[in-house]
């Protein structure tokens, strides 16, 4: 039986405008359509993770409100376990999106709810944490949490680097994997002061490659660079390779990332190989691009990938 899934992370409501292009400063242009959805990063990867059948549970936070209400009740759709979500008095984070016609996003987070979740907040939920075989994490909360985490977790911990918050080298050491994008590994290095002769454009896969090799250096147990529709480049010990991505209709980008995350950390639980887990984690971020929203886009199932 696969293991289980802890996540703790962001917690958000979606607010989505379509527009035909985003518009620019200063500009104002009329919307095509708006939605409400449940989203935050972390949210969304532990909805993905659910596709393996075990058990996924959420710590987070979320206010006194309808939003929290509406996010919480999505996700125990997703048969994710939410009864350690915590309800607090600020109201729950935002995330405002707009999404034009090519699918491409842009978004502004308000984080509300989800900077209470400390690691005063969660210190009776450390034997949750500690029990699970796989915790992933975001940088949607607060970074000393992030660094309290590296030293509560006794299984796998998954840290999408994602807003690059700063950790100890320390921390990063316990990242397995840490997986960013390319403009997060380049923010990450030029935080560590190590991002001396990183290329700044040009193909992908190359770009990607290097900023493996760029974070090889600090010997973290295994690391995934994605690159969007070119896919995503793993590294561990027992090797590396470059995983392409699947060609879809791009409807939104909007959460692939974080299906991406969650269908990865959740393969990791189900016991197979980094190398294994990219490749159907890349799979399930193209899978998300084919509908509007980032939860309601998501596999439901493993033949849901298998079909695409």
């Amino acid at each position: 039986m696969a293991g289980s899934v802890v996540v703790v992370g962001s917690i958000n409501c979606d607010s989505y405008v379509e527009v035909s292009e985003h518009p620019k400063p200063g500009e104002t242009i009329l919307g095509l359509d708006s939605s409400r959805s449940s989203g935050g990063k972390g949210a969304n990867q532990a909805a993905a993770a659910t596709i393996f059948g075990a058990p996924v549970g959420m710590l987070g936070a979320v206010g006194q409100d309808d939003d929290g209400e509406f996010v919480v009740g999505e996700l125990g759709k997703r048969e994710v376990d939410t009864s350690h979500v915590a309800v607090v008095g600020e109201p729950t984070g935002r995330a405002l999106v707009t999404v034009d016609s090519y699918g491409e996003n842009t978004v502004i987070v308000l984080p509300g709810a989800n900077a209470t979740v400390t690691p005063s907040s969660l210190a009776d939920r450390e034997e949750i944490i500690a029990g699970a075989d796989v915790v992933v994490t975001q940088g949607e909360i607060p970074a000393d949490t992030i660094e309290w985490l590296a030293g509560v977790v006794t299984g796998r911990l998954v840290c999408n680097l994602a807003p690059v918050v700063e950790v100890s080298e320390e921390t990063l050491a316990r990242f397995d994997p840490l997986i960013v994008n390319e403009h997060e590994a380049k923010d990450l290095l030029r935080q560590l002061g190590r991002d001396g002769e990183v290329s700044q454009g040009g193909e992908a896969e190359r770009i990607g490659w290097e900023l493996v090799e760029r974070l090889s250096e600090l010997e973290l147990p295994s690391i995934v660079v994605t690159l969007g529709d070119e896919g995503a480049i793993w590294a561990d010990d027992t090797g590396r390779a470059h995983v392409p991505s699947v060609p879809v209709k791009v409807v939104d980008t909007t959460g692939a990332g974080d299906c991406f995350v969650g269908v990865l950390a959740g393969a990791l639980a189900d016991g197979q190989s980094l190398a294994e887990a990219t490749k159907l984690a890349a799979r399930a971020g193209a899978f998300a691009c084919q509908v509007m929203g980032a939860q309601p886009s998501y596999p439901k199932s493993l033949a849901d990938l298998e079909a695409l």
